[in-house]
Order: structure tokens, then C-alpha cells, then sequence
């Protein structure tokens, strides 16, 4: 996967996720919530902009929001162990559709 990463620019919204993403399974957690900010901060003209258009147009750019915010849990899952059974318990809740597959709870 790091060798796919580093052929993705860093500085567009896909390839500072996967860095975050890539920096969070190495335990740089630093890195990965500089790599999410920055994420965000190019993300947030763009979803107010979409937002104020229409839902159908901004429901991408929500979703994307919505993994900005599953990366920052799984730095909180593997950082603090006190908050481990707690974030499981959040995550074992998330409602499927029908047909899409369960992912896994995040592996340490």
C-alpha cells in the first residue's frame, strides 16, 4: 500500500486520506490527524458549496466526511485502550443496507 500512496499526489483529498489512513496503520498518529486536517481543509469549501446545491450532490462528499471521522476513532481506538470497548460498541452499531457486507472491527 505505501508504494501505491507515495504515487498519489499529497496534495489533492485522495492522497492525503490514504497517507492518514497508511500513517494511523504505522502508529503515526501525529502525521495522520496533520494528513486529516489537511483533508478538511480542502474538503470544506467543496461540501459547502455541494450542500447548499443539492443532497443528492453533497451525499458523496458526506460520506467522505463521515471516513475523515472513522480515521480519527481508529487513532482514538489504538491510542487510549481505556476507549477500545466503548468505540467497538459504537462501531458494532453501525447500520448496514441489506447485501453490503459488515467490515471488521479495526485490528491493532
Amino acid at each position: 500500500m505505501a508504494d501505491y500512496v507515495q504515487l498519489i499526489n499529497a496534495n489533492n483529498q485522495e492522497g492525503s486520506f490514504l497517507r492518514a489512513a497508511l500513517a494511523i496503520k504505522n502508529d503515526q498518529f501525529q502525521q495522520a490527524k496533520n494528513y486529516i486536517n489537511k483533508v478538511r481543509d480542502m474538503f470544506d469549501s467543496e461540501l459547502t458549496a455541494m450542500a447548499t446545491e443539492s443532497y443528492e450532490r453533497a451525499y458523496g462528499a458526506m460520506v467522505f466526511a463521515q471516513q475523515l471521522t472513522e480515521l480519527e476513532e481508529a487513532i482514538e481506538y489504538k491510542m487510549i485502550p481505556e476507549r477500545r470497548t466503548r468505540i467497538a460498541f459504537l462501531w458494532s452499531r453501525v447500520t448496514f443496507m441489506p447485501g453490503m457486507p459488515k467490515t471488521f472491527i479495526f485490528q491493532n
